[in-house]
């Protein structure tokens, strides 16, 4: 496994391909916006953990415009994600954070760090997930990649996504870390090679091959259950049909007595069900029929 393929990286990157994206230098730049964005992907919740109000205020350049710079300093000094997020992302309609707590509740999760209440709601309606009320879902790995390439299809235009500055300012929202970017897409460029990716399309097509034949003998099992248990009561109720003493009948209640005593509580249960819901429905009509006789 070359040194960049951790476990992580790995997921994202089978996925793409998966996905039908197989130019190398597609596939450099998503995995290189995405180390970027998950500091080498060994994590999968944006960074807080700013030096200074300034540093902050230089990435999140909206932020002095909705909170003052002491308030900005005291989210910082504070070290709390609740507040630092919250001057970062609170109040940002062009994210859909509209209602307080939002900058915290939808701040970047997964590879691209997903970030925003219309985020989190529109793309967990394509994949039929509620990630507006249980956005920590986006950071799960199968998850967090499933949104990641949905995002860089939707977002970057197909006669972008090989031009490392123009994909990585449209993920980015901006030019910040520009040219970390750029470098961990040269990076990835010498890892992706046209060998691994025809060696990955060959591991997804044995996985499939192999699912489909643990299906295939699942089917062929429980058919083989069905057709037994068919040919158990057919051949029961020949020797009924033959059964001129009874002997075998009473042998079979003595054999299963358990299931004919379950299917006899059974019988009772749902004739006393079905009492109490007649008896239900007369009384409920009753007073139905006395009020429309007082009119």
């Amino acid at each position: 496994m070359p040194k960049k393929l951790n476990a992580s990286s790995t997921l994202l990157l089978q996925r793409a391909i998966d996905s039908g994206i197989t130019s190398p230098k597609e596939l450099a730049n998503l995995m290189g916006n995405a180390d970027v964005e998950t500091g080498g992907f060994t994590r999968m919740h944006e960074n807080h953990r700013y030096s200074s109000a300034k540093n902050l205020m230089s990435n999140v350049r909206s932020a002095s415009k909705r909170f003052s710079v002491e308030e900005i300093e005291s989210a910082v000094k504070s070290k709390d994600p609740r507040e630092i997020f919250k001057v970062m992302y609170e109040n940002r309609k062009d994210l859909g954070n509209t209602q307080p707590g939002d900058g915290y509740k939808y701040h970047g999760r997964g590879y691209l760090q997903f970030t925003g209440r219309y985020n989190y709601t529109e793309y967990g309606k394509m994949f039929g997930v509620d990630l507006k009320n249980n956005p920590d879902i986006a950071a799960e790995p199968e998850m967090a990649a499933k949104l990641a390439i949905a995002f860089w299809k939707h977002e970057v235009p197909k006669h972008l996504r090989e031009n490392v500055r123009a994909a990585a300012e449209i993920i980015n929202g901006g030019t910040n870390g520009m040219e970390a970017r750029i470098l961990r897409s040269q990076e990835w460029g010498k890892v992706i090679t046209p060998e691994l990716i025809l060696e990955m399309q060959q591991k997804t097509n044995q996985e499939k091959q192999q699912n489909t034949s643990q299906r295939d003998e699942k089917v062929a099992e429980n058919e083989k259950k069905s057709q037994s248990k068919y040919e158990e009561t057919q051949s029961m109720l020949q020797n009924l049909l033959n059964d001129t003493d009874g002997s075998y009948a009473k042998k079979l209640v003595a054999e299963k007595l358990g299931e004919v005593t379950r299917f006899s509580e059974t019988n009772v249960q749902q004739q006393e069900l079905a009492e109490r819901e007649n008896r239900n429905m007369q009384q409920q009509e009753e007073p139905q029929r006395s009020f429309s006789r007082s009119v």
